[in-house]
């Protein structure tokens, strides 16, 4: 449990290092291991480093997968890269992304879940330094092309995300959007919007944003009077612990 100084000159370790070592003719060389040793090393502990002779970089294991330590020219580490731990071909993860603090929710409108290519939004959470993924949310009720995860948006412990070609009632593509709230490390599906006018084809839920106790979904192929797909904006308030719709607003007076 000591600090411990490796030099040529009888200095002692910084009061800040439990290793330190000094010198100005040579260097240090950490565990040298093929790729297929790296990866079969049992439970790696975030931070741990060797050195890849396959790939002849650093390797540098983040708590989720290791990462080349490898520079761009500024000088800086490569974006750390995220996908999902159970995702299929042809999900189109990435349609939508939000992000708020230290949580991230991104959809896949494409995604299938018990066989059915219905979509599903994963929710990523920043922990210790790093991205992993804590869950993967689809309702119940979902169906093939329904297209869940088209649009998502995340405030605070809530997030929303638009499933456009839901059918209600046997009313095809008439839409719908889904409300999840943050309990410890579980997100609790609360409530699934609709429009109270919806009709087929209206296709709400192709956009959402919340903000602090509003939400707004956007339905884009909502006609209105004379105007074919004109679509509209349906406004929702949290009110007596429940989201209750106040308002539809139209780009046209």
């Amino acid at each position: 449990n000591a600090q411990v100084a490796i030099n040529s000159n009888g200095a002692n370790p910084n009061s800040s290092a439990m290793l330190d070592v000094g010198s100005t003719n040579k260097g240090m060389l950490i565990p040298r291991m093929t790729s297929d040793q790296r990866k079969a090393i049992n439970n790696p502990e975030t931070g741990l480093l060797v050195f890849d002779t396959d790939q002849q970089t650093i390797c540098m294991f983040d708590g989720v997968e290791w990462r080349s330590m490898s520079f761009t020219i500024e000088g800086r580490v490569p974006p750390v890269q995220r996908t999902s731990t159970s995702l299929y071909p042809n999900s189109q993860f990435g349609t939508a992304v939000a992000i708020h603090g230290n949580y991230a929710v991104v959809g896949a409108p494409s995604d299938t879940a018990e066989g059915k290519q219905g979509g599903a939004a994963y929710v990523f959470v920043k922990q210790n330094g790093t991205w992993k993924q804590q869950a993967r949310l689809v309702p119940g009720n979902i169906v093939s092309q329904d297209l869940l995860g088209t649009s998502v948006d995340i405030n605070n412990d809530i997030i929303v995300v638009g499933a456009p070609k839901k059918a209600i009632s046997n009313t095809a593509e008439r839409g719908r959007a889904f409300v999840y709230q943050r309990q410890g490390d579980n997100w609790v599906p609360v409530i699934g919007l609709m429009a109270s006018n919806g009709e087929e084809g209206d296709q709400f839920g192709f956009s959402v944003a919340i903000h602090g106790q509003t939400i707004a979904v956007g339905a884009p192929r909502r006609d209105y009077g004379t105007y074919s797909n004109g679509g509209c904006v349906y406004i929702f308030r949290f009110e007596n612990n429940f989201w209750t719709q106040k308002a539809i607003v139209y780009g046209w007076a």
